[in-house]
């Protein structure tokens, strides 16, 4: 009997807790087996500093792909991530196409603060579509929700019924279930918001913390996966993952961490 094999498709950061240095760990602990596909190497994440050095990875992910297809090698569940540019798109397309895998949880990270990461082009959105239609589930923070619903950007605090317009708005454009991150609501809240692929939608909210931390979105997402790939449901993977991730944002603040304790919650996955 073999582990269940998830592959972790985004990019590395060779300083600082977000992407793989987080989801990585998280997957690994839970049980499973993980295989990487890097999609770019950053010296450190954005949220240390601007001036970093960064190496598309997109030569050596065709490489580890075209290999790879000479292997006898099946996926439970895909997680991706940070992807840099068109070329990479097509890539991980065509990758699920040949491999489909039973669960693929995409969590676009492309924007933040109301704008697209530097190194995307602006049509970036647009062209993610196609590799849209083979996921299952997306994990967009309120930037990149505003964005995939193609409807103008504004900042919060925001009503539950701003949120609700945008997740109909992706799922009647992808038919996927979509799960918004760091919504930031009114009473010093932030939200989840999800919606499945009946149309019904969960609400969930936790206490907003004075700071933020990057690879909170990255922990979510593998705290979400883990909860699919044990048969919790949608619903409880999407609180439970909520929770854990609250929780280790608290751990962060509580213990004045200047990255994301993420190691805090390791016991409880």
């Amino acid at each position: 009997m073999r582990q269940k094999r998830v592959l972790l498709a985004e990019d590395i950061s060779c300083y600082g807790k977000c992407s793989t240095t987080v989801a990585l760990p998280i997957l690994s602990v839970a049980g499973f087996e993980v295989n990487l596909l890097p999609t770019a190497i950053f010296s450190a994440h954005t949220g240390i500093s601007t001036d970093i050095a960064f190496l598309d990875f997109s030569g050596g992910m065709k490489g580890i792909i075209d290999s790879w297809e000479t292997m006898d090698i099946s996926y439970d569940a895909v997680l991706i991530g940070y992807s840099f540019g068109k070329r990479q798109l097509e890539l991980l397309t065509k990758f699920l196409e040949m491999k489909k895998p039973k669960i693929v949880i995409l969590d676009p990270a492309m924007a933040e603060n109301g704008k697209l990461y530097s190194k995307l082009p602006e049509d970036y959105p647009v062209a993610m579509k196609e590799l849209i239609k083979h996921c299952d589930y997306l994990t967009p923070n309120i930037t990149e929700a505003f964005m995939l619903a193609e409807k103008p950007y504004h900042e919060g605090p925001y009503d539950r019924t701003d949120i609700v317009e945008i997740l109909l708005r992706i799922y009647g454009t992808y038919r996927k279930k979509v799960i918004i991150t760091g919504i930031e609501a009114k009473d010093n809240k932030l939200m989840v918001m999800a919606i499945d692929d009946c149309g019904d939608i969960y609400t969930y909210e936790t206490d907003k913390v004075s700071r933020n931390y990057s690879g909170a979105g990255d922990v979510y997402a593998a705290l979400l996966l883990d909860g699919l790939l044990k048969d919790r449901g949608f619903e409880t993977s999407v609180k439970e993952a909520m929770e854990l991730t609250s929780r280790a944002v608290m751990l962060s603040q509580a213990g004045n961490y200047e990255e994301l304790y993420f190691e805090g919650i390791l016991k409880d996955i």
